[in-house]
């Protein structure tokens, strides 16, 4: 700012502009911030999707095979 005036209001003047680069610099660290956090909720939205289509192959195939998983998991406890 070039138009400070010289006496007591310079001081405010001072931590008003210091005041406004912290405020820029949380906005700009914000917007990187969500724009990571949306990047990672899109990359987890894909993953679950997927994992989701797995799952259900690997349901039908199992099915096909006439494998029971909680018949697996209970005599695996048992022994």
């Amino acid at each position: 700012m070039e138009n400070i005036p010289k006496g007591e209001n310079s001081t405010w003047f001072t931590i008003a502009e210091d005041l406004s680069v912290k405020t820029e610099l949380l906005i700009v660290r914000y917007d990187r911030f969500m724009s990571d956090l949306v990047w990672l909720w899109a990359g987890f939205e894909w993953l679950n999707r997927h994992l989701d289509e797995i799952v259900v192959t690997l349901n039908r195939r199992l099915d096909a095979l006439g494998v029971n998983l909680d018949t697996l998991k209970t005599e695996g406890r048992e022994e």
